[in-house]
């Protein structure tokens, strides 16, 4: 199986991108489809009430979920992700996430391509 790269692949059909305004866009989990972010409402995504670690920790967990659910065969070598899990006698759950890229340096580096 080919990897894919496309961000569509990877995020579905509530993510967009545009050139022209310069803009990408994330369907939150209050959108009636396509829930690109499921870990995030509308509230926690406020532009200023809202919670900058939940859009963070939204982002990560959705492209984590996505590359587990591709498997060994269709993930990436040239990004890789993981992720630990621990709790505390309150209850709450700490989760650590990893990423690793190999990059072609430059003004904006790039993910070199996969082989």
């Amino acid at each position: 199986m080919a990897v894919s790269i496309v961000p569509s692949d990877w995020l579905g059909a509530g993510y967009s991108a545009s050139s022209g305004s310069h803009n990408i866009t994330f369907q939150t989990s209050d959108a009636a489809s396509n829930k690109t972010l499921p870990q995030l409402t509308d509230a926690k995504a406020h532009a200023t009430t809202g919670d900058a670690r939940d859009i963070l920790f939204a982002i990560v967990h959705a492209f984590y979920e996505k590359w587990i659910a591709l498997g060994a065969a269709g993930q990436t070598t040239n990004m890789r992700l993981s992720r630990s899990i621990s709790g505390d006698s309150s209850g709450n759950i700490t989760l650590g996430f990893g990423q690793q890229f190999t990059l072609s340096p430059g003004g904006i580096w790039t993910v070199v391509a996969e082989p």
